[in-house]
């Protein structure tokens, strides 16, 4: 699930979700995405 989720998919770009990656989650990408969700639902 969490693979699917936009911080993972930014940080990723344009890679294969079979593909091993070092990149970074950024913590303002993760702000940005857990406020809409709190946003939406409280």
């Amino acid at each position: 699930m969490t693979h699917r989720e936009r911080p993972w998919l930014e940080a990723r770009g344009d890679l294969d979700e079979s593909e091993g990656s070092n990149a970074l989650i950024t913590k303002q990408s993760l702000r940005k995405y857990f406020a809409s969700k709190l946003k939406a639902y409280g």
